[in-house]
């Protein structure tokens, strides 16, 4: 929600609502009155959603580590509709190079929360709390999709460097679709004749 990740700025007059139309439906601010004819200015908190979107990624990977999920199955959670009409409530997204600033730190939590809880630290005693394998689906088809692939290549490129055994657990799936991956490939994989499949599919 918007209004909860931002901050009204201050000393600055309200102006006008943006509008976006997409297939005929007009797109409005999501906290802003009806009838208003203007607005204050409010801006995303930033370092506040990422830190959070951090959080998602961490305790979804430890949830299903408790509940002993061998493959997880991840794909671009929150990086859809929110990020795509950010524009219409923070207009400084509507700069392509900031927005894709924003989803190239929320794709680094991703890979900062695999480090930690499916890898884990030197430390003898300190045993991967997360799944075996992570694997993350990313579609290649659309400007938005492209975008959030590219992102999360980059942020595992860049945690590799001082995480040499992310590619362990990261699986990258490119056009693959999660449920199909899910049900026809691991499932019947993980579950070796007997019990159940050990597979869970981050569902958002």
């Amino acid at each position: 929600d918007f209004v909860a990740y931002s901050e009204e700025e201050q000393h600055a007059p309200p102006h006008p609502l943006p509008s976006s139309t997409h297939g005929g439906s007009a797109s409005r601010c999501c906290w802003k009155q009806q009838g208003m004819p203007s607005r204050p200015i409010r801006r995303l908190n930033e370092d506040m959603y990422v830190h959070d979107m951090g959080r998602i990624w961490r305790n979804s990977l430890l949830a299903m580590g408790h509940l002993g999920v061998e493959e997880a199955v991840f794909f671009p959670l929150g990086m859809g509709a929110f990020l795509r009409k950010l524009y219409l409530n923070d207009d400084r997204y509507s700069e392509p190079r900031v927005l894709l600033k924003l989803r190239r730190r929320v794709a680094g939590e991703l890979m900062n929360a695999i480090a930690e809880t499916c890898i884990g630290s030197s430390t003898p005693r300190a045993s991967p709390k997360g799944p075996c394998h992570v694997h993350l689906c990313l579609v290649c088809i659309g400007a938005e999709a492209i975008d959030n692939h590219n992102c999360f290549l980059e942020a595992a490129a860049t945690k590799l460097r001082e995480c040499p055994r992310l590619m362990d657990v990261l699986k990258l799936r490119q056009n693959v679709d999660s449920l199909h991956l899910a049900a026809t490939d691991l499932a019947p994989a993980t579950k070796g004749g007997c019990g159940a499949p050990k597979v869970g599919i981050l569902n958002g």
